[in-house]
């Protein structure tokens, strides 16, 4: 990486961990669909993702080691899509819900307390098809002229294998991938804690 992310301001800092699907063909279809989305709506393009934490500083070496001790500590784990949803809500325009569970809890907790990150708001996985300021009438077209539904079923469940590290500072196409990580636990089958 570059020294704009090495950087010791570390006020200026921000990383976010993303957990990423392991199996190729899953990544590529939604892939492609964030990609087909991006290029017709001139919306960011952005590798498929389920966020874990957002907004973490420090500098660029200690992000990276508490990334690989908690990489160490998370457990592949099978993500379950729920229902398309959308917000007004910049990095939560247009998505899909993604149905907790006790591992994807567990890696939410243990995020939180590598990074001393101890805050009350509710983590809400999700995983987002497309950001940007729209409204609601045109997310619906999207939703089905790209048939968003029947992709979510398709795909309904899939892997989690690996823990990305983004630089995320700045706007969305300055944002770069500082390391990835694999999940190297065993996969457990997922049990919804709904």
């Amino acid at each position: 990486m570059g020294t704009t992310a090495g950087t010791s301001d570390s006020s200026k800092s921000r990383y976010s961990l993303w957990l990423m699907p392991a199996e190729e063909s899953v990544f590529g279809e939604l892939q492609n669909t964030i990609n087909s989305i991006s290029s017709r709506y001139s919306t960011p393009s952005f590798e498929p993702h389920v966020t874990l934490m957002a907004g973490i500083s420090g500098t660029e070496n200690n992000v990276i080691e508490s990334t690989l001790y908690l990489a160490g500590r998370i457990d592949r784990c099978m993500v379950a899509l729920g229902s398309i949803g959308r917000s007004r809500e910049y990095f939560r325009s247009l998505f899909v819900r993604v149905q907790k569970n006790e591992e994807i809890e567990r890696a939410a907790d243990l995020a939180k307390e590598v990074f001393e990150r101890y805050y009350t708001r509710e983590y809400t996985p999700h995983l987002s098809f497309m950001y940007a300021d729209m409204e609601d009438s045109q997310k619906d077209k999207i939703i089905e002229e790209y048939g968003l539904v029947p992709l979510v079923r398709r795909l309904s469940t899939f892997t989690v294998g690996r823990l990305s590290l983004y630089y995320t500072y700045g706007r969305v196409n300055e944002w770069q991938k500082v390391r990835e990580f694999n999940l190297m636990n065993p996969v457990k089958e997922a049990r919804s804690i709904l």
